[in-house]
């Protein structure tokens, strides 16, 4: 059994390190409640992210005064276990992480048994 769980990310930030810094702290906190909760076997598969400078004002000749940063992203995690994903998703989402969860399962040879 694989099982996958997403987050995704829609954050604002005042610079770019700013940005870079509330993505990687999200990932860590993450990482950190899979390790209060007991979460066995949690790994990263995958995280992207993208940071769009967006002008704050304008000035007199058209140009930015200053810029807001906005950070989405996602990442999605691996799990060998359905029950544990499943009761990992719910403590995400209660804790404000936008979140997804997908499972499969790959059997060969004769599944009538």
């Amino acid at each position: 059994e694989n099982v996958t769980i997403g987050v995704q990310y829609n954050m604002t930030a005042g610079s770019l390190a700013e940005a870079k810094k509330m993505f990687d702290d999200r990932n860590a906190k993450i990482e950190a409640y899979a390790k209060e909760q007991g979460i066995p076997n949690l790994k990263a598969k995958n995280q992207n992210y993208n940071i769009n400078a967006m002008p704050q004002s304008r000035g007199a000749d058209g140009a930015p005064t200053g810029f807001t940063y906005r950070v989405t992203g996602s990442g999605s995690y691996a799990m060998d276990s359905a029950e544990a994903a499943f009761k990992f998703a719910e403590f995400l989402s209660s804790q404000n992480i936008q979140v997804n969860l997908q499972s499969s399962m790959y059997r060969t040879g004769n599944c009538n048994n």
